[in-house]
């Protein structure tokens, strides 16, 4: 297993209810999708440092990131591969039931790893928000846009400070 501690302290009341639900959602979906995706087995506040964890499945292989820089640009066949299987991932999660939308793409939320018998395997780690299609599930924020810059209806950007901007580019 692995464990990640989330950068942000805990603001206010440690006994959060929508941390509890929004961890619930997580370790529910997480566990639905079929492939390609670090499940979330559980989750807390130390109480302490005033942060939240979570333990995750743990991912062997390296991010995306990690792989360009060491073996510098991928090979369009290889590139066409993990986009092709990244794609799979969020078109599976797309369609489920609760709509769930990937937050916070990027390749530092993409491990790849080969196999000994030379095929590529791609996970996908942090899913960050999930959108429910039908009355029950309402719009659910998981350790996403913790800044309110989402439209959590239509999943599109609201505003952007200028700081936020150039830290980004």
């Amino acid at each position: 297993h692995a464990l990640k501690v989330l950068h942000a302290p805990v603001e206010g009341s440690l006994d959060d209810p929508r941390f509890k639900e929004e961890l619930d959602a997580a370790i529910a979906v997480c566990g639905e999708l079929n492939r390609g995706v670090a499940s979330v087995l559980t989750g807390g506040v130390d109480v302490q440092l005033r942060r939240r964890w979570l333990v995750m499945g743990l991912v062997k292989g390296e991010s995306l990131r990690a792989r360009v820089r060491a073996g510098g640009r991928l090979s369009p066949d290889v590139a066409l591969a993990m986009m092709k299987a990244v794609a799979e991932v969020l078109a599976e999660a797309h369609q489920h039931e609760r709509v769930i939308v990937h937050c916070d793409l990027k390749p530092e939320n993409v491990f790849t790893q080969t196999t000994k018998l030379g095929k590529l395997e791609v996970t996908v780690l942090d899913f960050g928000a999930e959108r429910g299609s039908g009355a029950a599930h309402k719009c659910r924020r998981l350790f996403c846009d913790p800044l309110g810059l989402i439209d959590r209806t239509t999943g599109r950007v609201l505003r952007i400070p200028p700081d936020q901007l150039e830290s980004a580019g």
